[in-house]
């Protein structure tokens, strides 16, 4: 049987250990969910003006909130459109994933004073990708476990 001071030591490497995969947790839930919102939610745009009583999917027209929801840098300055962190709160794991796109929260939310539908692309991604993030974080879990318990 451990003893407490051992049982601290492996507690203390599994928080070093799962602050090691964090970042790799924090990609491959941002992968999931950028590419279900992308083909799910998104189509490349069609030639011509939109019908005002369009309500289909958002139209890609330069990929630029694609990108950002992806991580890619923007522009010539490099600038970091895309939202993404991830921390540990005691036993959560909270992942934040998000844009900064100007127009992203219209298209998301709609905007009727300019008569824009709302045409949600990230929060349907993610609820349809919920599982797969669980799956991500718990295999992430596990793996900051097993390597803490066998040092």
């Amino acid at each position: 049987m451990a003893s407490p001071g051992q049982y601290s030591a492996r507690l203390k490497r599994f928080q070093s250990q799962l602050e090691e995969v964090e970042d790799q947790l924090l990609a491959d839930s941002q992968l999931a969910i950028s590419q279900r919102s992308a083909q799910t939610y998104m189509q490349r745009d069609r030639i011509g003006p939109r019908d005002p009583d369009d309500t289909g999917p958002l139209r890609i027209q330069t990929d630029r909130l694609v990108r950002s929801l992806t991580g890619a840098r923007e522009g010539t300055q490099g600038r970091q459109e895309g939202i993404s962190r991830v921390r540990t709160d005691g036993t959560k794991v909270l992942i934040t994933i998000g844009t900064r796109v100007p127009y992203a929260a219209t298209h998301e939310y709609g905007d009727p004073s300019r008569n824009i539908p709302r045409r949600s692309y990230l929060r349907p991604a993610l609820d349809d990708e919920t599982d797969t993030i669980r799956q991500i974080i718990a295999d992430g879990v596990i793996k900051a476990l097993r390597i803490a318990l066998t040092e």
